[in-house]
């Protein structure tokens, strides 16, 4: 019998090690790897033959027969592998990024002011640089040789593009850029309804802005006070006349099915409590927690109307969905800013009352016939209603360097009613800090406090009979509700004296509200956005009652005192995960992934001595988590 045998020596070189292999197929793909990725194009030549030999068992060789490749000698091998490896080197080192740094100035289009905090991004990437308070940006990017496009943006101004060509040169310097004024604001970047930075031209819904100055410029106590006549097709109404009073905001109809039709207040990605709890009844004058919201600290606001953000929100956000985004620091020197205002509220119409009179001049009774002697008939509301007057301060100072930047912010509103003897008051203070940690990782948080007192007078409703305003509508204006001289007030209706319960009924509530988020924004990879927010907002609210003894209102001659205190305690965790890629200059795809957690939990705690409850009843209720 014969045998085979075939000498095949391999030898190659891979990271430094010299290796034997038995097969030539691992270095033919190894080349064609390498060679894809320095760009070029390698064609594989069939450079050697081998021939096996076969011997028989006295030594004598038969014919040879060819093989597909063949490996002579090591050294060779090597050799040619080396050579090889070192062309493709030279290419793969040619074809590397070069890191460039690009310098210029935005200035506005009108004046010839710099823009501070205007964006400056390369197109197709997301790299990109903020101007300083000069309007000076340096934008370092590792970039391959070549043309590219950067894109100029500011709130309120039109995107402005210009190309831009790299190459040997690794610092270029620009010509400034102007910037027009966008009064349509197609070209506004919004991001309620999409999650991400969008111009508004590309948004397939209507989303309406309102610019920080204008909330500035309102003499509103409150931000959805501030909305009133900023937005189109918006229902802002106020329930009260009282500065402490709530506002009823509609996007999409005043009803609803089932839920609520207040839209979803978002604060800095946070989702706030706005809840009108009536502690003690005032008659409809409710209070809104965005009463706790400082106007001067908001930057801009954002407004869905439409159903297009509970794609992003869930059902919680049917009704509409207003986004509230508050001022941070910018790079720069420390900037003061002090603001301080003066107002004055009046009542523009009052309602006819009946002060019907006969020829000889005397008032008439309900009947037509004449009143008797010394009597006439009064209109209360000389006595209910009287000029108002308030006065606001508000403090800030922000700046930073170019990885921290900070803004803090302190104001005081004190607001007398148009109704003698209510009156609110309200302290804020804000802290905000940004960190740029690492070129790809960037940390900031937020802290407000808010303290609002309100002095009120209850307005009356269906079940209270000792109401101002009702007191008014619903009783005789046939005697003087001023007190006597030994300070005691008539009465000779059916409810309370107005006139008394404006002086001698104490109705008084006081929050206390802090809220505070931490956000940490990852950009690992290109087009790899990795965001996570964590947010608390927490309030205590209490609310006083008391009508002394002796009282003219009837059923209430003993008196009345309660004492509410409600309790409430919401946490946000919202983590999201975003991958953008360019397809094309004007086409790219958005991919996300979020997941929000959030619980709620609400404790009441009310109290009526004077009603004969001891002790009081406490109710706990406890949200759920989403």
């Amino acid at each position: 019998m014969g045998s085979a045998s075939v000498q095949r020596v391999q030898a190659y070189v891979f990271g430094g090690m010299h290796s034997t292999a038995p097969s030539p197929l691992f270095l033919r793909d190894l080349h064609r790897r390498w060679a894809m990725r320095a760009g070029l194009r390698l064609y594989h030549v069939k450079l050697y033959t081998t021939r096996r030999y076969n011997r028989n068992l006295h030594g004598a060789a038969s014919p040879a027969v060819p093989m597909p490749y063949a490996y002579v000698s090591p050294w060779r091998c090597l050799l040619l592998t080396c050579a090889l490896l070192g062309l493709l080197s030279l290419s793969a080192v040619h074809a590397q990024p070069i890191a460039y740094t690009l310098t210029g100035q935005v200035l506005d289009d009108a004046t010839g002011d710099p823009l501070p905090g205007a964006t400056v991004q390369v197109a197709g990437t997301t790299t990109g640089a903020a101007t300083d308070a000069e309007g000076t940006y340096e934008l370092t990017a590792r970039l391959e040789a070549g043309t590219y496009t950067l894109r100029y943006r500011f709130v309120g101004y039109q995107t402005a593009e210009r190309e831009v060509t790299l190459g040997e040169e690794s610092t270029v310097s620009l010509d400034p850029v102007r910037l027009r004024a966008d009064v349509l604001g197609v070209d506004e970047v919004v991001v309620t309804g999409t999650g991400v930075p969008t111009e508004r031209r590309q948004l397939g819904n209507a989303i309406s802005t309102v610019d920080g100055q204008d909330m500035e410029q309102s003499t509103a106590s409150s931000v959805d006070r501030a909305l009133q006549g900023k937005i189109a097709g918006a229902q802002v109404q106020q329930n009260s006349g009282s500065p402490s009073g709530g506002i009823s905001v509609r996007l999409r109809g005043a009803s609803t099915v089932l839920g609520s039709a207040d839209p979803l207040y978002i604060v800095d990605g946070v989702i706030i409590n706005n809840d009108s709890p009536e502690l003690i009844d005032l008659g409809g004058s409710a209070q809104n927690r965005l009463a706790d919201l400082n106007p001067n600290d908001i930057e801009r606001i954002e407004v869905v109307k439409g159903a297009a953000a509970a794609a992003l929100y869930g059902s919680r956000a049917n009704s509409g969905v207003v986004q509230i985004f508050t001022k941070q620091g910018e790079v720069g020197p420390p900037r003061v800013s002090f603001t301080t205002r003066a107002q004055t509220d009046a009542v523009r119409s009052t309602l006819p009352v009946n002060r019907a009179q006969n020829e000889r001049g005397a008032f008439l009774d309900n009947s037509g016939d004449s009143l008797p002697d010394g009597q006439r008939r009064w209109d209360w509301q000389d006595f209910i209603f009287d000029r108002a007057y308030g006065t606001e301060q508000s403090l800030s100072v922000s700046g930073g360097s170019e990885s921290t930047q900070y803004s803090i912010s302190g104001a005081h509103r004190s607001n007398q009613g148009i109704i003698e003897g209510t009156h609110f008051r309200r302290v804020n203070g804000r802290l905000r800090l940004d960190q740029t940690l690492t070129d790809w990782a960037a940390l900031s948080g937020t802290v407000s406090f808010a303290r609002s007192t309100s002095q009120e007078v209850p307005n009356g409703g269906l079940n209270a009979n000792y109401g101002a305003l009702t007191g008014f509508i619903f009783g005789p204006n046939t005697f003087d509700p001023r007190a006597n001289e030994l300070g005691e007030f008539p009465n000779q209706g059916a409810l309370a004296n107005p006139v008394e319960v404006r002086e001698r009924f104490d109705f008084a509530q006081e929050t206390d509200r802090f809220r505070g988020n931490t956000s940490l924004s990852l950009t690992p990879l290109d087009g790899l956005n990795i965001d996570y927010l964590l947010g608390i907002d927490t309030y205590t609210q209490r609310a006083t009652a008391f009508i002394p003894r002796g009282t003219s209102a009837p059923g209430l001659g003993s008196g009345f005192a309660r004492r509410a205190t409600q309790n409430q305690l919401q946490t946000n965790s919202d983590l999201n995960i975003r991958y953008r890629s360019f397809l094309r200059p004007r086409l790219d795809t958005d991919w996300r992934l979020a997941t929000v957690r959030k619980r709620r939990r609400i404790r009441s705690t009310v109290r009526k001595p004077g009603a004969g409850v001891r002790g009081g009843a406490e109710r706990h209720r406890h949200g759920r988590c989403e």
